[in-house]
């Protein structure tokens, strides 16, 4: 489904209603530096329905979470500010064979035959925008996506955290489709080039709404790639009727997609506990607790920590208490099934508008995505807050 479709189906057709979105932030570290999109009152076009999917993840509790730095190297090293002002992005020290990042790993011999190549690549307003390479498990809807972003004239000032996830701080330039979560293969970039490796959860969404099930990853160039932040403050205060502003705001579409399809790509094996509420993959590990009492409190899924257990006794913490080590850790979406919206009257909109949303009910899954590929073979059981779970 693409971002009109998606619009479409929250039931609003007049740019004027604009959706409320919590912004989302890479970190606790850095808040409110990503996705910064202003609210015009008369907003349409891409900037609009960008805002409302923002919503639609926001909502539905997109977790963008800390790793600890001591329990396991970080995907790229330090950093803070990059672009056309830096001098030469450094690349990484060296990391054992046994512990590279999944996006390294992508490149030996062994995982290989997993990855795919999509080969596509769209130019526009100076950039091209290229999806290199993929890694991706059907079984739990996640992958690992390698893209890059390059400009001639160099790329715009970004920031990463200690972590390596990187964001534009005036609004990304890249719009993905799917959850994610961006992080910075320094050994490929450079002043004209950003190379990313993007953690994805498939965005699936259940009854009533089971047409926002995406079997497509799509990225495409965002607004941002067009015009800045500060020239669209500028043209919104220029701009006196809704047909200027609406011609205007039509410039700011890229008019080609990046399509992956993600119903033709395989599995990449998978061991589970507890009849299936529980999968591990080689890159990620998925937890339904719908019918697991002891996880469950009233506001949802609780998980406090986190273990895989292997063979020969070790263990990967994948959380402890606020400590995430792993890529990314999302919380699965869940709608009301007999009342999927809630509508906000004018009356108690602080904008006087009036608008809808989603009515989210208390997640009960969870997906993380894990920084290093795990041996499914030799791994024995999962650790949920002290309790073991066997897999086979």
């Amino acid at each position: 489904m693409n971002r009109e479709e998606l619009f479409h189906a929250i039931g609003k057709a007049d740019g004027r209603q604009l959706m409320k979105s919590e912004q989302r932030c890479p970190s606790e570290e850095h808040p409110g530096k990503r996705n910064r999109r202003p609210a015009f009152p008369r907003w349409t076009g891409i900037a609009l329905t960008v805002l409302v999917l923002a919503a639609a993840l926001g909502t539905a509790g997109f977790f963008l979470l800390r790793r600890s730095q001591d329990d396991l190297p970080s995907l790229s090293g330090a950093g803070e500010n990059h672009g056309q002002s830096d001098s030469a992005v450094s690349t990484q020290g060296s990391a054992s064979s046994d512990n590279l990042p999944v996006y390294l790993r992508m490149e030996q011999p062994d995982v290989a035959e997993w990855v795919t190549n999509p080969a596509q690549s769209i130019q526009w307003k100076g950039y091209t925008l290229t999806a290199e390479k993929q890694l991706h498990d059907s079984t739990t809807g996640s992958g690992v996506l390698i893209y890059s972003l390059e400009n001639t004239d160099g790329i715009p000032k970004y920031e990463t955290n200690d972590q390596g996830e990187v964001w534009f701080p005036d609004g990304d330039l890249v719009d993905i489709s799917h959850f994610h979560k961006n992080y910075i293969v320094k050994e490929q970039t450079t002043k004209t080039k950003l190379t990313v490796a993007c953690f994805y959860r498939q965005m699936e969404m259940n009854e009533p709404l089971e047409q926002l099930h995406d079997p497509n990853l799509e990225l495409t160039l965002s607004e941002y790639a067009a015009c800045s932040l500060k020239e669209m403050e500028k043209m919104a205060q220029k701009l006196t009727t809704d047909a200027e502003f609406d011609q205007w705001a039509q410039t700011l579409i890229c008019p080609e997609t990046i399509s992956i399809s993600l119903d033709k790509l395989g599995n990449l094996g998978t061991v589970k506990a507890e009849n299936g509420a529980i999968v591990l993959s080689p890159i990620s590990l998925f937890i339904d607790a719908a019918n697991m009492d002891s996880l469950i409190t009233p506001t949802g899924i609780n998980v406090q920590s986190l273990a895989l257990r292997f063979q020969d006794g070790t263990q990967y913490v994948v959380k402890n208490g606020d400590s995430v080590n792993c890529a990314y850790e999302v919380l699965e979406p869940r709608l009301d099934s007999q009342n999927p919206y809630r509508v906000i009257p004018p009356e108690q909109d602080p904008e006087g508008i009036g608008y809808k949303e989603y009515n989210w009910v208390p997640q009960m899954a969870v997906t993380y995505l894990l920084d290093f590929m795990v041996d499914i073979e030799k791994a024995e059981a999962v650790i949920i807050n002290g309790t073991e779970f066997a897999l086979s």
